[in-house]
């Protein structure tokens, strides 16, 4: 034992409790507040382990007794089920023949932490060597449609381009223009020239090697959100990355955000509730723009309706309103000072 005198005696061996199956720190209890056998996955053996004590009074995650236990598969980078493969089948939308469809006005989330890099050069982009995520678009007429994506981890530097054909990446309608590092964390959209009705592919990539994690994508006509009467539809908690370039200045709030007059381009989201809720609206713009952010229950006349409005202090700052919303009709508009526009993330929160 090496508690054999006194806490402060000339001789305490008091140390600092590590886990070696002493009581270090003389309080009568062993090992206390490390979590010895809790499940976890070891990082070079298949199957659940559980936490242990190492050689070196130190923590690790081992499989008790050498035996593994295979599980179901799922996509973390890891082998599973123990078949000496790691993530077969079940990483969609990491192969252009796993494209996952991306329907207009839908907003999906993904992640491309544990993908591969697949398409690590195009002439859209350059080299990309982050791992990268597919997605199929159907396209029903020639015109334009908005492609949004928004990195959900502030050190992720996301970027995307459109194909016509998935195979071959090159073949590309449109490059995302946001590859300055500024853009780092922050959501890209760019309002894309389909020439045709058909099928076109989304690559989503990460600028540096390993550059990946979660994210949202949104793909929607131009027209959507233009104006009152065809405000784009969102739920309660939800997700939308859209951009207010090519938009026309619609609405014009002048108290609502308080002293600060929307003159700008803007998008209008519409909220049907069943019951009142208190929603919690996020906004993330681009690097470099100022944007405006209010809820209101008269999209016609905003400022007469007004529930709630917040500015951005600076370009590229974040905004975030609450408002106690009442049942029934409610509307979200993003918007921008004079002279403001482009892209922009969008999350709800809340609930009755």
């Amino acid at each position: 034992m090496r508690c054999s005198t006194g806490l402060d005696g000339s001789e305490s061996r008091v140390q600092p409790e590590i886990c070696d199956g002493i009581d270090d720190d003389c309080d009568g209890r062993v090992d206390e507040s490390l979590n010895l056998g809790e499940p976890c996955v070891p990082d070079a053996e298949c199957g659940q382990g559980v936490l242990m004590c190492g050689g070196e009074g130190d923590v690790v995650c081992a499989i008790e007794g050498g035996v593994a236990e295979p599980g179901e598969e799922i996509c973390n980078g890891r082998d599973d089920d123990c078949d000496n493969r790691s993530d077969e089948g079940v990483c969609n939308g990491d192969l252009c023949a796993e494209r996952i469809p991306l329907a207009s006005m839908q907003t999906l989330l993904g992640d491309t932490t544990f993908l591969a890099d697949d398409q690590n050069r195009t002439n859209c982009l350059g080299n990309v060597r982050g791992p990268d995520q597919f997605y199929a678009v159907d396209v029903p007429a020639m015109g334009r449609y908005v492609i949004g994506a928004a990195p959900l981890d502030a050190a992720f530097d996301l970027l995307f381009w459109v194909a016509a054909d998935c195979e071959r990446a090159d073949n590309c309608l449109v490059a995302d223009a946001g590859q300055d590092e500024a853009g780092r964390g922050r959501p890209e959209a760019s309002a894309i020239l389909f020439p045709r009705a058909g099928r076109f592919t989304i690559a989503l990539d990460g600028r540096t090697e390993g550059d990946g994690g979660p994210f949202a994508i949104s793909y929607y006509p131009l027209s959507a959100g233009e104006r009152c009467d065809d405000a784009i539809v969102l739920s309660v908690p939800g997700h939308f990355v859209g951009t207010t370039a090519r938009n026309s200045a619609d609405l014009s709030a002048r108290t609502c955000p308080a002293a600060v007059p929307t003159a700008g381009p803007d998008v209008v989201f519409r909220l049907d509730l069943e019951s009142p809720a208190t929603v919690t609206a996020a906004l993330t713009a681009a690097a470099g723009v100022r944007a405006t952010l209010y809820f209101t229950r008269d999209c016609g006349r905003p400022d007469d309706g007004c529930l709630a409005g917040s500015t951005a202090l600076a370009a590229g700052a974040d905004v975030r309103i609450s408002a106690d919303l009442p049942a029934g009709t409610n509307y979200l508009v993003v918007d921008h000072p004079v002279g403001g526009q482009g892209p922009f993330s969008l999350s709800l929160t809340g609930g009755n």
